[in-house]
């Protein structure tokens, strides 16, 4: 009976190593092919629920917004008027949105520590604005991963949505009180000799502080100016006793004039 030979040679044996590592890179190469992508989806997932979470936090500030500014161009800091919840008028405290370094900030809360820029901008359209956040760069197996973020906001509480407050107009100011007499002109005389005397005269004026002049009978010599917020003046022209004198009180601003004349007998 012949002998049968058992084993493998060392020329099958090598074969099948060579094989064996042949599959075993392609294995490996294959695993980290997977495994990056997975890594680099990992980070973009990442990066992207932090941008659109941080986004959300400044849309939730600009929603009841009644205005937002931006006190130093080119400096990511927005300063936001918003109504109060509890009083429905406007909060005597702004929300500020900064982002310092890259870490964005709206009020005192934390939204993220990876924003590379951050911008509020017009939209063109009144009352809108356009958020916009980009990340800071991520390095994932070499590979730079970089995110963009924007949405459009509707400031609810601006004028040009409606509401009751506005950053477009300014408001308009309230109308000024007429000028009118509430109590005068009174005249006191003061002795300057036997039968010399100076002219006191007093009023009060509704709808002031205003300036303006006293007349007295239609001599310029006799004339005496008012400081605006003045209630009294005093004539130092020489009058007479059991004399008519004329006078005439003109007060004025800008868009406001009161003129009083009357006659005053000396006693």
């Amino acid at each position: 009976m012949a002998n049968r030979r058992l084993g493998f040679t060392l020329m099958e044996t090598l074969v099948a190593l060579a094989l064996s590592a042949v599959l075993l890179v392609s294995l490996a190469g294959a695993s980290l092919a997977f495994m990056r992508t997975s890594s680099e989806a990992d980070v973009s997932q990442r990066v992207q629920r932090e941008l659109v979470y941080a986004a959300e936090a400044v849309e939730q500030v600009l929603k009841v917004a009644i205005d937002v500014t931006q006190p130093v161009s080119g400096v990511s800091e927005y300063v936001v008027r918003v109504v109060d919840k509890d009083t429905f008028a406007e909060s005597a405290q702004p929300v500020t949105i900064a982002l310092s370094g890259s870490i964005l900030k709206v009020g005192s809360r934390t939204v993220s520590r990876n924003i590379q820029s951050f911008v509020i901008a017009p939209t063109g359209i009144a009352g809108v604005r356009r958020v916009s956040l980009d990340s800071t760069r991520h390095i994932t197996f070499g590979k730079p991963v970089e995110l963009s973020y924007a949405v459009n906001v509707v400031m609810r509480n601006n004028s040009a949505m409606g509401g009751s407050f506005g950053d477009s107009e300014p408001p308009e100011p309230p109308p000024l009180s007429p000028l009118a007499l509430i109590d005068g002109p009174t005249v006191t005389p003061i002795s300057t000799g036997p039968n010399h005397y100076s002219m006191m005269v007093t009023w009060q004026v509704e709808g002031g502080p205003v300036g303006g002049r006293l007349y007295f009978s239609g001599n310029p010599d006799g004339n005496v100016e008012i400081a605006e917020g003045l209630t009294q003046v005093t004539v130092s022209q020489s009058f007479h006793k059991n004399r008519t004198y004329s006078l005439r009180l003109v007060l004025q601003d800008a868009t406001r004039t009161l003129i009083h004349e009357w006659s005053y007998k000396h006693p």
